[in-house]
């Protein structure tokens, strides 16, 4: 019989935790609250295995790890579960509100902006440079290379509409979030208007939608029109933004760039003074600010 991959990895996980909090009492604590975790998952997959195969399957094409791979069953049964159990809130006028208040909390405590200039050496600190750029711009400061495997170029596209999404299907014409296509044709969109009016205009529509898959934007509005005749004829605007990879999750989301199969098993550090701080550290991509906060606390406790 296989050894749990928990406890197998437990000394090496104790290791991680110890280097980032600096403390065998903190870093128990984080074992034993990983184990209680890891045990939840897994009982949680069990109970839940009819239900990730019926919807499970679309939520793990959010990323660029391959469905059937353990990192993509592992986003599936997470998202999963936090839609069931959570649910997915969104940011009342736009997720533009949040960026507006980190900056007024910052001004509020005296902290100096200085925007519309470009880095190519780090700034003089008296105690730690806190990086929030991807791991490449911030290891071609400091003379680094990473190695890290960005993700895929994504297309977005934004959208105003004269009216609702004409969807065939009942459910989708209720749901802030639509999962279109499949493997090879995936195609992630939003109308946000339904759990926000200040989305758009009463009787309108804005929308977005995002694609590693499909390359071009009306190849995305075929697949849309597809599934909702008529969505075309509604369209008032349109805008297209394409990023580069790595931009959209600051690295890949396959196993080989999580948790401790990170750049130095996922520890903020970068170097001597500097810290990584953006969506490319540990835990990833995702609307939490954990990066920056792990990233913060490791810059504390070593320069006390």
């Amino acid at each position: 019989m296989s050894e749990d991959p928990f406890v197998a990895h437990r000394s090496l996980l104790f290791t991680v935790a110890y280097e980032m909090l600096g403390s065998v009492a903190d870093a128990e604590d984080v074992v034993q609250e990983t184990w209680l975790r890891w045990a939840a998952l897994v009982d949680a997959e069990r109970r839940w295995h009819g239900l990730l195969a019926a919807e499970g399957r679309p939520l793990r094409l959010h990323t660029d790890a391959p469905p059937r791979s353990v990192a993509g069953r592992f986003f599936g049964l997470v998202l999963t579960m936090l839609g069931r159990t959570r649910g997915y809130p969104c940011v009342g006028g736009g997720s533009g509100v949040l960026t507006q208040q980190l900056v007024e909390r910052a001004l509020a405590r005296g902290v100096e902006l200085r925007l519309g200039s470009r880095l190519d050496r780090l700034p003089a600190a008296r105690r730690a440079v806190i990086g929030a750029v991807s791991v490449w711009e911030l290891g071609s400061i400091v003379g680094r290379t990473s190695r890290v495997r960005p993700d895929p170029a994504t297309l977005k596209v934004d959208w105003t509409l004269d009216g609702p999404v004409p969807w065939s299907a009942e459910a989708a014409r209720r749901t802030p979030v639509v999962h279109v296509g499949g493997p090879g044709r995936f195609v992630l969109f939003g109308q946000y208007s339904m759990a926000d009016p200040s989305r758009a205009p009463a009787g309108k529509e804005t929308a977005w939608a995002y694609s590693h898959d499909l390359q071009s934007a009306d190849a995305i509005e075929a697949a849309i029109e597809a599934l909702a005749p008529g969505f075309r004829a509604l369209v008032r605007g349109r805008r297209e933004e394409r990023l580069a990879p790595g931009r959209l999750n600051g690295g890949t989301a396959r196993l080989t760039n999580q948790l401790v199969f990170r750049p130095r098993f996922g520890r903020p550090r970068f170097a001597d003074g500097v810290y990584l701080a953006s969506m490319s550290a540990h835990p990833g991509g995702g609307v939490h600010g954990a990066p920056g906060w792990l990233a913060a606390q490791a810059a504390l406790r070593e320069h006390r």
